[in-house]
């Protein structure tokens, strides 16, 4: 092969390789315009859906602290044994074994300091005169009617810290579907008028997002160094009404 056959060659795959190498820009670039939203005319809207529902499962934590001197194998016995009859008496009305979680325990020691003036003398080490045994079960009550007897029955028998109780909805996932779906038709409703307005056309769906919110905690019910009573009066627990809402933003193209 001569010369310049071989620099006709050359040129020819030079040239070759520079188309293919356009087109695939040309192609990369239409199918980025294709998927990406931000590359095309388009405007987004948000419309939210809700759905007001009584909840009715209760959880709150009771909890045993115990403090005493140095003898902290019977400080542990009378910490165990006041949490095993709480635990016990929740079982004998019903209350599941799936339905009451330790989420605490902790032993403490407590310190007594020794006064020290000199400057220039080491000072004794603090001393440890007792401890303290703290232990914490969370409790679910999928009957909200007992809810106000449960805390009344865990600090009957030796409970005195309860806290942390929050009402909700056990099942949500079916309340959050249908304000999922009011959510929908509504952004779907406004994004109609919006181009009737604008005197546009309604083009593809690009884009779904979503967004919810939980509702908090309720303020706790608090008692605290009233263990072992035998008759203590049964809260009242009104469970009122949570709102379920889902946000949803569509984005469409503008033809």
């Amino acid at each position: 092969m001569g010369i310049q056959a071989k620099n006709a060659l050359l040129a020819t795959g030079i040239l070759a390789t520079i188309a293919f190498a356009y087109a695939a820009v040309q192609f990369s670039g239409a199918y980025a315009q294709g998927i990406d939203p931000a590359s095309t005319r388009s405007f987004s809207v948000l419309a939210e859906g809700k759905i007001v529902a009584v909840p009715d499962t209760a959880e709150f934590t009771f909890g045993v602290i115990t403090e005493g001197n140095k003898a902290l194998s019977i400080l542990q016995e009378e910490n165990t044994t006041a949490m095993n009859n709480i635990l016990q008496a929740m079982k004998s009305v019903g209350v599941e074994e799936r339905d009451l979680q330790t989420n605490f325990y902790s032993i403490s020691p407590r310190y007594q300091y020794i006064p020290c003036y000199s400057e220039r003398d080491t000072c004794p080490p603090p001393d440890i005169s007792g401890y303290t045994i703290s232990q914490t079960v969370q409790v679910r009550v999928r009957d909200l009617a007992k809810t106000g007897e449960l805390l009344a029955l865990a600090t009957s028998k030796g409970a005195n810290s309860i806290s942390q109780i929050s009402l909700i909805v056990d099942d949500r996932e079916e309340l959050e579907q249908k304000a999922r779906e009011i959510a929908i038709s509504k952004a779907q409703e406004k994004a109609k008028n919006i181009a009737v307005a604008a005197k546009v056309r309604l083009g593809r769906l690009l884009q779904i997002e979503e967004y919810n919110t939980y509702p908090g905690i309720y303020p706790s019910y608090l008692k605290e160094g009233m263990g072992g009573a035998e008759d203590m009066a049964i809260p009242s627990i009104e469970p009122g009404t949570q709102e379920i809402t889902i946000q949803i933003m569509l984005r469409y193209e503008i033809k």
